[in-house]
């Protein structure tokens, strides 16, 4: 009797430190979005420029060209622009842990971060402004570890906050990865 009182209260103290982990990973999740944007707001503009985009439902001719440089090329409309950009949200530079990582330069026309430290992902984040809903964005992404090497440089160029190009170039080298090189790029059409 004892031992099935004794998993009780085990399960019961499991249960509510559960319970309190993640209500408390709620509460951070929360705070990180009132907290002011130190960067470049990435997240804020994507966000709109999603909007814009998917409110428009463009026709967006994309090509992709693999690593045998074979090009399939195709005119759509894309379904979930938040999945189409999710590569450049990766490199949101406003996280606490991100804040004074980076050397910046700030012009009216334009904002370019660059990383203090090699191990850091993003290493270069630069946005001109054109006008206040025309943005270029570039960005240069290193994954340096001891299985794989990956490199991407992304472009996005905006006009009326609505994708007017991307690109997402990059490579993969690895100890169990082939070698590969891919170059996507969308223009929208109308």
């Amino acid at each position: 009797m004892t031992n099935i009182k004794h998993k009780n209260i085990i399960f019961s103290l499991i249960f509510l430190c559960s319970l309190l982990f993640l209500t408390n990973c709620g509460e951070n999740e929360n705070s990180l979005k009132n907290t002011e944007a130190k960067y470049f707001d990435l997240q804020k503009f994507i966000g709109i420029v999603v909007k814009e985009t998917q409110s428009k439902n463009p026709l967006v001719k994309k090509v992709i060209i693999d690593e045998q440089n074979n090009t399939t090329s195709k005119e759509l409309h894309i379904k979930n622009w938040d999945n189409e950009l999710h590569f450049f949200l990766e490199n949101n530079l406003n996280k606490p842990v991100l804040w004074g990582q980076y050397d910046v330069t700030k012009t009216e026309k334009e904002e370019v971060y660059i990383s203090k430290k090699q191990n850091l992902h993003t290493q270069k984040f630069q946005v001109k402004h054109i006008s206040p809903t025309e943005k270029n964005i570039e960005i240069t992404y290193n994954d340096n570890n001891y299985l794989y090497h990956a490199q991407r440089t992304l472009i996005l160029q905006t006009e009326n906050n609505i994708v007017k190009n991307y690109q997402i170039k990059g490579s993969q080298t690895g100890i169990w990865i082939a070698d590969r090189h891919y170059d996507i790029k969308g223009e929208v059409k109308n």
